[in-house]
């Protein structure tokens, strides 16, 4: 897993666990760079090597932050969102991307940010966490994101 620590701040954190996840989670804090979030840089990396050519699903969960560290306005699919990119035909280089669509219901509730999809031939697949806020009038410094970083399938 990859992480970009120069565009938010993150710490590893055991005391905000999600149930039958990991048992630490990536916080999210304090975007440094509002360019960086208009770009929707990739909060988290992961690849997965030799993935099957067959039907996938892929998932992370996320929630947001506890009290005093709440989204005011949380984000939508489109500013924060899981995707995978693979392998698409049968031979050959190219690449199709697939993303999430699912939003945080409130700030407590851990959500699924999944994915499906099938490869066309066995390879890699590159997934990543990004957020980018549209809007800053929903943006909160203290607003943290909590990440359990498990691949979950």
């Amino acid at each position: 897993m990859r992480t970009y620590r120069h565009v938010v701040r993150w710490k590893v954190n055991s005391d905000v666990t999600r149930p039958s996840g990991n048992n630490n989670t990536m916080d999210i804090y304090g975007c440094g760079s509002m360019y960086a979030a208009a770009v929707r840089i990739p909060l988290l990396e992961w690849v997965e090597w030799d993935v099957q050519a067959a039907a996938q699903t892929r998932a992370v969960y996320a929630k947001g932050g506890e009290s005093g560290q709440e989204w005011t306005n949380l984000p939508t699919a489109d500013e924060l969102y899981f995707q995978a990119s693979y392998l698409d035909a049968s031979s050959g280089g190219h690449r199709a991307t697939v993303v999430s669509t699912a939003t945080l219901p409130d700030n407590s509730t851990w959500t699924a940010l999944g994915v499906s999809f099938t490869p066309g031939q066995v390879g890699p697949v590159l997934y990543s966490l990004r957020l980018g806020i549209n809007s800053l009038a929903g943006w909160v410094s203290s607003a943290h994101l909590y990440v359990d970083t498990q691949l979950n399938t």
